[in-house]
């Protein structure tokens, strides 16, 4: 999930620091991580997509060595101001993700936002997509922040930026401090990047200095915050939900719950993009090959409990089951079921997370465009059929 207010270190005991790197991977990162994994320090890698996917062997390498890859975007943009724009922030999350997941330790996907500029309105819409909050935490800021790069730009020297490091360390005596091991914003600044050096000089006297070194992982708010479990909730088009009959063979129903409880539910990822669903008796949605009825009956996730989540729109995604068709309400039934052959008889399903509150606005010319395109689709069925 995404938090209105950024993470940062300050619940770190004294003499604590959590050392990050952003905007990689670049030229220097593989000799970064290989430094600090000689002198024992794990750090996290936050890495910007459109470098990554150029660099699976560097990303493998970083991984191995027990470092972290976070995520920091696809293009680097300012997430508020690109946000307002209507530029897609969900795709810059997903983008980077297809290329980071495999080097990803562990469930949870660690994000940063570029410069560290955050918003209520950002955490909102990334929360709203269920790809895009499932086992993602954020926004990861800092204590300390990334001043090597303004020394850079500005021809100083690595001791001149060790020692401006040391100072801003000393005033907090603890933290997570940033540093960079590319530079996404300046092409020109690449090759005076002077970051491994910089690492090479600052960990020695840190270390004289009586610190130790965590990662991000470790740090107790993130660590609590990556270990709470997901919850939401499904509704149809008419507004009802999906929830768990405890009365009826643990049947799923669409309606009005008995209580919130039953109507939560919590997802597992599995491979080649399918997901599972538990409900709250804590067993599997599951649909069997000869059979459309759909229930929450399996202790274990095998190819029956197995579903294609289709995502729609922000926060409406369709449910495509085993046996090949498309979760769906029949009739008047309050049942659902895995029943419908094509798309266009599916069910397609509004997500809200349960952990954090979010709000879906949809503007006028959004909604006069779902209009237009449905239209167009009818006319081009009439079309088929009359031409």
């Amino acid at each position: 999930m995404y938090e209105e207010k950024p993470f940062t270190g300050s619940d770190l005991p004294s003499k604590t620091l959590c050392l990050t790197y952003d905007d990689g991977p670049g030229k220097d990162t593989l000799a970064i991580a290989e430094f600090l994994y000689e002198q024992n320090i794990r750090a996290t890698f936050f890495v910007v997509g459109k470098y990554a996917i150029h660099s699976h062997h560097i990303l493998e390498r970083v991984s191995s060595l027990g470092h972290l890859i976070g995520n920091h975007t696809y293009e680097h943009p300012d997430m508020p101001y690109y946000l307002s724009e209507n530029g897609d922030v969900i795709n810059q999350v997903l983008r980077t993700d297809s290329i980071i997941k495999k080097y990803v330790d562990g469930k949870t996907v660690f994000f940063r936002s570029p410069y560290g500029k955050w918003s209520k309105e950002v955490a909102n819409e990334l929360n709203l997509h269920l790809l895009s909050t499932f086992n993602h935490v954020g926004p990861i800021n800092w204590d300390v922040g990334g001043i090597d790069c303004w020394y850079w730009k500005n021809g100083k020297s690595v001791e001149e930026a060790v020692t401006r490091y040391l100072e801003e360390i000393g005033k907090v005596n603890k933290g997570i401090v940033v540093m960079h091991d590319e530079i996404a914003d300046m092409e020109y600044l690449k090759k005076e990047n002077n970051t491994l050096n910089l690492t090479k000089q600052l960990i020695p006297i840190l270390r004289q200095q009586g610190y130790r070194f965590v990662r991000l992982d470790e740090i107790t708010s993130i660590k609590k915050s990556a270990d709470e479990p997901f919850r939401f909730t499904l509704q149809c088009s008419d507004r009802k939900f999906l929830y768990l009959s405890r009365e009826n063979s643990n049947e799923i129903h669409v309606g009005k719950a008995p209580n919130n409880s039953l109507r939560e539910w919590r997802l597992l990822s599995l491979e080649n993009g399918k997901i599972a669903l538990q409900a709250s008796n804590g067993l599997y949605l599951s649909v069997k090959e000869d059979d459309i009825s759909v229930t929450a009956t399996s202790e274990k996730v095998g190819d029956e409990e197995a579903f294609d989540l289709i995502p729609v729109s922000l926060n409406r995604l369709m449910l495509r089951a085993f046996n090949g068709n498309y979760l769906c309400k029949k009739n008047k039934s309050c049942k659902i079921l895995a029943a419908a052959q094509f798309m266009r008889g599916g069910e397609v399903f509004t997500f809200t997370p349960t952990n954090v509150h979010t709000k879906q606005s949809q503007s006028l010319n959004q909604r006069w465009g779902s209009m237009i395109r449905k239209l167009a689709y009818i006319k081009s069925k009439v079309r088929e059929k009359f031409f």
